[in-house]
Parts: C-alpha cells; sequence; structure tokens
C-alpha cells in the first residue's frame, strides 16, 4: 500500500501500487498524481552519481559543439572548420550564420527604420489631441525623415587613409555587398562585409585579409565559389590571389588561401577580372619588359592545350600568357578591361602608350593562348581608365575610356565580335572638354535597365561621382541620364571624391565604393536606377539631384 494526497481535493488516500485507482473523495484519477519519494537505495545513490558525471559530459560535449556547423543537406554535425559536409559533400553554411557570439566583431547599423507608416499612428493622434502646433511639427518631421530619393550614401571606413584600390561584389548567403580595399596607412588589404543590401548594417571591424610586403595595389574581385581578391604586392612586384571561402574571408575559420600568380619581377599593374564557368580570366601589366599579360586561374584543375599549366592539379591552377608587347620597347598594356560574353572567349581592351592607341583582342581560346590581331579603336591620348561590357543583343563588346586630349567620356560600341564593319562612330557621352572639366576617370561599368550600360566615372575638375544612364548601346545623346551621385557634401568647398571607383550592379540597383580623397575615407553608394532616370528626366529634375543626395547620406 501507498499513501497518496489527492492534488484536487487533499483528501488522504490509501491504494495498492500495482493497481491505478481514483481519489475516493472527489473521483480524480490518482495514477496522475506523483507518488512519495522514497529513500534512495545504497545502489540507487551509485547509480545517481554516475546520472550526474554523464550529464555534466554531455553538457561538456554541447559546449564543445557551439562553434560545429549543422549541413542543410543531410543534418550532420561539421566541426566548424570544415567548408564542406564530411558526410554528403554540400557546402556548409557561411560563417557568419554561426559566428562565436562573444566574438568583438559586431554589426553596425547605420540608422534606424525610417519609414513613414512606422512612425505615422502617434503623430496623428497627437494631431487631434493637441492641435495645430503638433500639426507643424508633424510636417517638420515628415521633411526630416522622408524617402531619401534613388540615391543613399554612406562612410564604411574613415579610420585612417583609406578607400584606394577599391573593388565590390554582391551575393552571399546575406545577398549584399562585399568591399575589398586598400588601407594606405597600415599597409594593409581589408574587406568590409555589408549585412544590409544598402549597407546600413555591416560587420564591424573590417577584416585584415593581408599586410604582408604592402599588399592591395590595383585591387580586382569576382566570384568563384566564394570571393578570389588579386592584387599587387609593392615589395615583392608580384601578383598574388587571395581565395575565400565564404563571404566573411576571415583568416581564423580556416577558410582563406594565398597563391601566387606571377612572381616576375614589377608586375600585376592594373589587374582586371572576369568569371566565366568554372575560371576566373584576368589581365595586368608587366612593367619589366612593358607586356600585357592573362592569366587563367582555375577552380580545381586547368586543362591541357591552352597554354603551360603551373600546378595542374589543384586550386592553385593557373595559365599565363603574354597577348601584348614584351619585344624591345614596347609599353603596352595600360588600363586593361576585361569581359566574357556568356559560353564564350574573352574580350581584352587595353591602351598602348608606346604608339597611343586604344585597342582591343578578341580571345579565341579560354585563356587567350590565341588571339585575333588587335583592332585599333582610337588613337593619339587616348583609351585611359578603360571599362568594357558586352551587349547582350549583339554578343559585342561596348568600351568606355577617357580621352584625355579634350577631357571627353567617349564610348565605343561595336556592333559585332569582330569590331569592325558594324562598329558605331564614337559617342562622347559627357563632353568636359566643352565646360572645361576633365571627366572620365576612374570609370566602371555593367548593365543595367532593359540591360542598357550604365557608367560611373568622376569629374575631376568638380571633384564629384557621376553616372551615365544609356537609354541604348551605343549610350547616344537622345536616350542617355547623367547625374552627379556624390557632390561629397561640402556646398561651396572643394570636393575630392570618386577616386578608384569600383561598381556591381544586382536587381536594378548600382552599388558602388569609392574613396573620398578629401575625408580619406572609403564610402559606398546605392543607385535605385530605375527611380534616378525618372526622377532626373523630371522637369527641373537634374537641379534636384543634390539635394536628393544630402537626404540620402
Amino acid at each position: 500500500m501507498i499513501d497518496l494526497t489527492c492534488p484536487q481535493c487533499g483528501a488522504e488516500n490509501s491504494i495498492e501500487e500495482d493497481i491505478r485507482r481514483f481519489c475516493g473523495n472527489c473521483d480524480f484519477p490518482l495514477f496522475w498524481a506523483d507518488p512519495p519519494e522514497a529513500a534512495p537505495t545504497p545502489l540507487q545513490e551509485e547509480l545517481n552519481d554516475e546520472d550526474e558525471q554523464e550529464q555534466g559530459q554531455e553538457e561538456d560535449d554541447i559546449d564543445a559543439q557551439v562553434d560545429d556547423v549543422i549541413c542543410r543537406n543531410c543534418a550532420l554535425r561539421n566541426p566548424g572548420d570544415r567548408t564542406y559536409c564530411q558526410r554528403c559533400g554540400e557546402e556548409l553554411p557561411a560563417p557568419e550564420e554561426w559566428f562565436d557570439p562573444n566574438s568583438p566583431v559586431e554589426v553596425i547599423q547605420d540608422e534606424p527604420d525610417r519609414s513613414i507608416w512606422s512612425h505615422l499612428a502617434l503623430p496623428v493622434l497627437a494631431t487631434l489631441v493637441i492641435g495645430v502646433g503638433v500639426a507643424a511639427a508633424l510636417i517638420w518631421w515628415l521633411d526630416v525623415f522622408s524617402d531619401p530619393g534613388p540615391v543613399v550614401v554612406r562612410v564604411l571606413d574613415q579610420s585612417g587613409d583609406t578607400g584606394y584600390d577599391t573593388a565590390i561584389v554582391f551575393g552571399g548567403t546575406q545577398a549584399s555587398p562585399f568591399i575589398v580595399y586598400r588601407e594606405a596607412a597600415e599597409k594593409a588589404v581589408r574587406v568590409m562585409r555589408c549585412t544590409s543590401s544598402d549597407c546600413g548594417s555591416r560587420i564591424s571591424p573590417a577584416i585584415s585579409v593581408d599586410e604582408e610586403g604592402d599588399p592591395g595595389h590595383g585591387l580586382a574581385v569576382d566570384l568563384m565559389d566564394g570571393p578570389v581578391i588579386v592584387y599587387r604586392v609593392s615589395a615583392t612586384g608580384s601578383l598574388v590571389e587571395a581565395r575565400c571561402a565564404t563571404f566573411l574571408c576571415a583568416d581564423e575559420l580556416g577558410t582563406r588561401g594565398f597563391h601566387p600568380i606571377d612572381e616576375s619581377d614589377d608586375v600585376g599593374y592594373e589587374p582586371a577580372i572576369a568569371v566565366g564557368g568554372s575560371v576566373a580570366f584576368l589581365t595586368y601589366r608587366d612593367a619589366g619588359n612593358g607586356s600585357l599579360k592573362a592569366a587563367l586561374l582555375c577552380r580545381s584543375e586547368c586543362g591541357d592545350g591552352d597554354g603551360e599549366v603551373v600546378a595542374a592539379m589543384s586550386r592553385r591552377g593557373r595559365i599565363i600568357n603574354v597577348l601584348a608587347g614584351s619585344e624591345e620597347g614596347s609599353d603596352t598594356g595600360y588600363d586593361s578591361a576585361v569581359a566574357i560574353p556568356s559560353a564564350a572567349s574573352p574580350f581584352v581592351a587595353y591602351r598602348d602608350a608606346a604608339n597611343p592607341s586604344l585597342l582591343l583582342i578578341r580571345c579565341l581560346t579560354q585563356a587567350c593562348s590565341q588571339a585575333s590581331a588587335p583592332v585599333e579603336l582610337a588613337s593619339g591620348d587616348v583609351g585611359h581608365d578603360a571599362a568594357m561590357v558586352i551587349d547582350p543583343e549583339t554578343k559585342a563588346p561596348v568600351i568606355a575610356h577617357r580621352d584625355n586630349t579634350s577631357g571627353d567620356l567617349v564610348v565605343v560600341f561595336c556592333g559585332d565580335e569582330e569590331c569592325t564593319e558594324n562598329r558605331a562612330p564614337p559617342t562622347v557621352v559627357d563632353r568636359g572638354g566643352d565646360q572645361n572639366h576633365s571627366v572620365g576617370h576612374s570609370i566602371v561599368m555593367g548593365r543595367g535597365i532593359a540591360d542598357m550600360p550604365v557608367i560611373a566615372y568622376r569629374d575631376d575638375t568638380a571633384g564629384v561621382l557621376k553616372m551615365a544612364l544609356c537609354g541604348d548601346a551605343a549610350c547616344t545623346d537622345d536616350n542617355r541620364v547623367i547625374a552627379v551621385i556624390d557632390d561629397g557634401g561640402a556646398g561651396d568647398s572643394p570636393a575630392a571624391v570618386g577616386f578608384d571607383i569600383a561598381m556591381t550592379i544586382h536587381d536594378g540597383t548600382a552599388y558602388l565604393a569609392y574613396r573620398d580623397d578629401t575625408n580619406k575615407s572609403l564610402k559606398f553608394a546605392a543607385v535605385d536606377l530605375e527611380r534616378l532616370k525618372a526622377e532626373a528626366t523630371e522637369p527641373g529634375g537634374q537641379q534636384g539631384l543634390s539635394a536628393w543626395i544630402r537626404g540620402g547620406r
């Protein structure tokens, strides 16, 4: 017999242990009641001690697993230093999703949500209660916190003499910008990882990728699995790559590797990169012998027959070819630009300084071991800061460059892959010479509205960052919009923004990273291309652009 107290009415009941009974007073089922605790036997005490030890071990095991990563495909728990699942081979989640909460890394949020609807209820209620005074305050509030317009500008890093040689891509699990730049004072390559599309929130401090030998000159970046960062190391005069398996690119996670590309003396100037299929193709200038070179970087192994393969069976696999120059007296390969049509071989545009001209090469193989003869697009002091995109309709190049004699921004539309018979007359997009300005510095290009070219560049005389939205592939007069994106916010004081511009376009928004030379800082702009074009073409729209910029800052 055991004695049980009814939890419902409190009556004492004596029942047999093996029989489920009900309370004799209120009929409550006593098999739901907790039986009285009996004194533990010596054996039970020993077992309890073992249970406590096992529980402590389990807690230690759980602590050890905090940094483990769960595979999304098969749900296996993997060690935190792995990139791919040890059971199924699936790529594991990005580190920012399981980053140690005790780490000093934090997410910076620039400004609170200023959506009008999230704040509307209280001002309306206050207006009804208080009257005209609050109504006036509401009008003021709407003016201050209203939609900033199509352009948002932010300062991302002002920690020193920074923001040089910027490069940018868009992607990762958080679908946001990944920005690489050089910090001149500390001689370091840094990564700024945004955690929102407009970079209003980001991981801070910026991650230092490389600090050996004054690295980061002429940075270029693209995506091949993770980001592939290419740059020149000034102390050694060599060209290297850093491959990041994740968008955080943090060394302590074991997801970053460095590989030499070209260790010749004094190489790696002005690298340009593009990814096509499973390889990255890049061009650069070898100042030692005055040539233009190309390198094919392979994901795992390089194919035979397209040049001499270095480290063929590894992620360091690469093929290097000389595209132009290297003979005595050559001085070519300046300001090279690269673009790869879908499922085709690259195009390369570059400036020849020995015979002043802008030239275009059509590669006939993936690594450009064979190429067509260079086509002259323009002659004279031209081809400065060249940039290129591929027109999706003709599969032909569209090249923007600066005519250094006139100070104009010029576009060449090829019209066919040979860039000969169907080439359109050069289009002067921004007539800097007519204003006594020098425009077209630090040119970058992308494809925006209806796949038409978008060109960002610096007006060096005015010290401002500008953008041209082309309405047709040749960017002719009647179909384009030119707008100031960042005027430096200096008012009547001289500005100096838009140096070392980098741009990527995603879902109708252009994301730009660039240097503010006045404040020695890294800046960022997000531009809604549809809104910019619509509002800039309204009556008086061009005059209102600077107000939009101030509102977005």
